[in-house]
């Protein structure tokens, strides 16, 4: 039976692929700087992909060499990636977009994982609330894309709520200020001191759960 989803003009030209674009869930990591943006290893190699094969084919390497490299994820394919991530931004956008602040750009950092990882202070213009919300992240081609996301749409260029251009587009918000505020005020006196031999002690201790945020801990060395 023939459909609009059967014509040539959906085959030939809605139904293609779309390179440099990748999708995931996001999630908070307030190590990022504000115009940073986490990609996942596995996204961030499938989006760059036509740039890597590019630079590595201008460097003397066959187009299918280049290719097997990229898939293999080998040294010199990840040197590629890592030029490029220094070199493009990225959009990110979260639907519907219902003002600018829906798409922002972001310098991206290559982490592990398969969530898309941002800075706490951008999600009220994204309206996150981490309960498995889905952007899709574009990487710009041309030059003059590349000036615009870099000029006009990271976070620190666009620090004012286009609501009333008066209040500030980026701040914290629920658990957020929690977080901030058990961070300042100092530890709970009631609570013994952990001693631990070195900082990594103490981070392995935390992420097993046996410090709670305001407890006092004592690093000897």
């Amino acid at each position: 039976k023939s459909t609009p989803k059967n014509s040539m003009m959906q085959r030939k030209l809605l139904s293609g692929t779309a390179d440099t674009i990748g999708r995931g869930v996001i999630m908070v990591d307030s190590s990022l700087d504000m115009d940073e943006a986490g990609i996942p290893e596995n996204m961030a190699f499938d989006m760059f992909q036509p740039y890597i094969i590019r630079n590595l084919v201008q460097s003397g390497v066959s187009r299918v060499d280049a290719l097997k490299q990229v898939t293999e994820r080998t040294d010199k394919a990840r040197e590629m990636l890592a030029k490029e991530m220094d070199r493009r931004p990225v959009t990110i956008t979260r639907a519907p977009v219902l003002h600018r602040g829906g798409v922002q750009g972001f310098k991206p950092v290559l982490i592990k994982g398969d969530a898309i990882r941002l800075p706490p202070m951008s999600y009220t213009p994204f309206g996150g609330d981490n309960d498995g919300d889905a952007v899709n992240v574009n990487v710009p081609h041309s030059p003059k894309a590349v000036s615009e996301v870099n000029n006009r749409m990271l976070p620190s260029k666009s620090l004012i709520s286009e609501k009333d251009f008066k209040q500030p587009n980026y701040a914290p918000s629920q658990d957020h200020v929690l977080g901030l505020y058990q961070a300042s005020k100092g530890p709970d006196k009631k609570k013994r001191v952990r001693v631990f031999a070195t900082w990594a002690d103490a981070e392995a201790a935390e992420a097993r759960g046996e410090l709670d945020v305001d407890q006092e801990v004592k690093i000897m060395s």
